[in-house]
């Protein structure tokens, strides 16, 4: 029951949220009373996303001490206050009050909803991540249409600030629900599972603070994984390792951070699916030692939210004039800051900075592209207008959402799906942006056009492609990495506008400035702003695809360097599998170090019949094999063997 209210809550509260970015006042400029029109109310309506930016970051760090349904209630009650009291707004310091209170109700919103999603169990999250991705798609996709929609044939101005009042008490009231029984089950407090949607690290049972994902773990130093794990010294049942070892590190070595599948050694790539030299710059999990708890990865929230305050700044700057080509050197700089984090390392390793490239991607492309797209289609301009949208911008968000769910459904009807399920994440999020920048092609290709349904391809490949590469990319990492990644999101956002709207001003200056000023002129402004949008979008997309990929490739190549060539405390020798007897690891160690029985003397299953002649080691007579767990007898190599033989030279047991 609470994860149905929360998909719909979700699913409500995320585009009411990002419908209070678009600044719509323009439209219905003709309505405004003389003493409040000017640039004055448009700097002020303008003030929502600038102010939204900020309160993420902070929301962030605030869900560190408080579950996400008193945040979601908070957030829908201002927003139902700010709707409500938009209908008395009166001068333009009213309606920049009222904007900022949207901006502060959907920056609470937006991460809310995500952490709300998070804390479900595993098999829910499983669907409701997915779900957040695609409404956060969908909203992007189609915001711009929806601010527009309850603008039509309007006769006052103040529905700019009131679009939705009768959706924003539906979610208030599914808010409350919400709230009111995760407070009558005990579910309002924030959930020790911080880890990932999928499984792995802070599943259940596990302790806040010690324990990592132990089940039945106790607070202090038990061991990742450890069932009915001990403190201090404790060993893992399955796939164990010694005290102190990475964490995460099911089939890893201590100490060389090697990665169950096809990873890497060194510290850098923790449970990389695709890992190794090449890099595929997902690597399922994240750092040893970043630590899973949300207030853990309070600082790393926090640190995003310098770049965001100086893209508001930024932002506000320029509506004071600032020429064209200053507005896009300074956005570009702005997206150069906002990659910055992620590339120093401080996204919470390999999958934190995958997951922050791609909310800086998704947040510089998608929304700026609908809105421009939605306002050349417009019936002023000779498009299908807002009713020949819906059709397209319905099929879009539909295909989103199959999309989307098709990744779940691989992991539990593997059998509807076939081998979908089986692509790594690293490779639906390099698809998904990949989708975006042939979405960005086809906007090139069939915009405009005379009617909407063309536009179905560009949107489904822009808004899918979108929601695959977040699905994915939220997979691997824990919740204090995602909160830290989202808060890049909307300064993009606030970014991909301006870079919008410095090349458009640009080129209406250009069509101004030639002396054929007609309106079939201005169109062919607008159409060619977008194509030229549309092309620096796709170059920033590719951009970010390479800068990833390098990166990965660099960390993996520095694993492999800074690791230990051959440390035997390490690194078992070969065939002491992770999570057996930590004594038969030291002793076979050891064995190895004496030189005992002869080198090469302790083999794995996959050395069974062969001798340490056949290995290459010495030349000494044939031997037999020990076993890889000796039996609970005293060991061989402490002096003295069980047949009375030993010193050097003496014959193999």
């Amino acid at each position: 029951m609470l994860d149905v209210i929360v998909g719909l809550l979700t699913a409500l509260a995320l585009p009411l949220a990002i419908v209070a970015i678009p600044n719509t006042i323009s439209v219905v400029s003709a309505l405004l009373p003389p003493d409040i029109a000017g640039v004055g109310v448009l700097r002020a309506h303008g003030l929502a996303l600038p102010v939204m930016l900020c309160v993420v970051p902070l929301t962030a760090v605030a869900l560190g001490r408080f579950s996400p349904a008193p945040v979601l209630l908070a957030g829908l009650a201002l927003l139902g206050v700010a709707d409500v009291a938009g209908g008395y707004a009166g001068s333009a310091v009213a309606v920049g009050v009222l904007r900022a209170l949207h901006g502060v109700a959907a920056g609470m919103l937006v991460p809310a909803t995500l952490a709300a999603c998070r804390e479900r169990s595993a098999s829910s999250r499983g669907v409701l991540v997915p779900v957040w991705a695609a409404a956060l798609a969908a909203a992007f996709l189609t915001a711009q249409a929806l601010a527009l929609w309850p603008l039509d044939q309007v006769t006052s101005w103040r529905v700019t600030l009131q679009p939705y009042p009768m959706l924003t008490g539906v979610a208030l009231a599914l808010a409350a629900t919400y709230f009111a029984i995760s407070r009558l089950t005990g579910e309002d407090t924030r959930p020790a599972e911080d880890g990932q949607w999928e499984g792995a690290p802070y599943a259940e049972n596990g302790r806040r603070g010690g324990a990592w994902s132990a089940k039945d773990g106790q607070r202090g130093g038990a061991s990742p994984y450890a069932e009915n794990g001990q403190p201090g010294d404790a060993r893992s049942a399955e796939g164990g390792q010694r005290s102190g070892a990475s964490p995460y590190a099911a089939n890893r070595r201590w100490g060389g951070a090697r990665s169950a599948e096809d990873g890497q050694r060194g510290g850098g790539a923790s449970f990389a699916q695709d890992g190794g030299r090449e890099g595929a710059w997902f690597a399922q999990g994240f750092r040893a030692g970043s630590g899973g708890d949300l207030s853990g990865g309070s600082v790393r929230v926090l640190f995003t939210l310098g770049p965001s305050a100086g893209v508001a700044l930024l932002a506000l700057g320029t509506t004071f004039g600032w020429p064209p080509w200053l507005i896009v050197v300074s956005a570009a700089v702005a997206v150069a800051v906002l990659l910055t984090p992620a590339c120093a390392g401080r996204a919470g390793g390999p999958a934190g900075r995958a997951l922050a490239f791609v909310m800086v991607a998704v947040g510089l492309v998608v929304l700026p592209t609908a809105a421009q797209v939605t306002y050349v289609e417009l019936g002023g301009l000779g498009g299908p207008g807002l009713s020949g949208l819906w059709a397209p911008f319905g099929l879009a968000v539909l295909l989103v959402l199959v999309v989307v769910l098709v990744i779940p459904a691989a992991r539990f009807a593997p059998h509807v799906v076939g081998r979908f399920g089986e692509v790594p994440a690293s490779k639906l999020v390099a698809g998904g942006l990949v989708a975006m920048v042939a979405g960005l092609c086809a906007i090139r290709l069939m915009v405009p056009a005379p009617s909407g349904m063309p536009l179905l391809v560009p949107f489904a490949l822009l808004g899918g492609g979108a929601a695959v590469a977040v699905t994915a990319a939220l997979r691997a990492v824990p919740l204090s990495t995602a909160l830290s990644a989202l808060s890049l999101c909307l300064p993009a956002v606030l970014s991909g506008f301006l870079l919008g709207t410095g090349i458009q001003v640009e080129r209406l200056h250009a069509v101004s400035t030639s002396g054929e000023v007609t309106s079939q002129a201005m169109v062919d402004g607008f159409v060619e702003a977008l194509h030229v949008w549309a092309l620096v979008a796709g170059f920033a997309v590719v951009v970010i695809l390479v800068l990833g990929a390098v990166l990965a490739t660099r960390s993996a190549e520095r694993a492999l360097r800074d690791a230990p060539a051959d440390t035997p405390a390490d690194v078992p020798p070969r065939g002491v599998e992770d999570g057996a007897d930590e004594g038969a690891a030291d002793r076979a160690a050891a064995g190895e170090a004496s030189g005992a029985g002869g080198a090469g003397g302790v083999v794995g299953p996959e050395g069974a019949g062969r001798t340490a002649g056949e290995e290459g080691a010495g030349d000494g007579p044939e031997t037999s094999m020990i076993p890889v767990v000796p039996a609970p007898t005293r060991s061989p190599e402490a002096g003295g063997d069980q047949d009375g033989r030993d010193g050097e030279g003496s014959p193999g047991r």
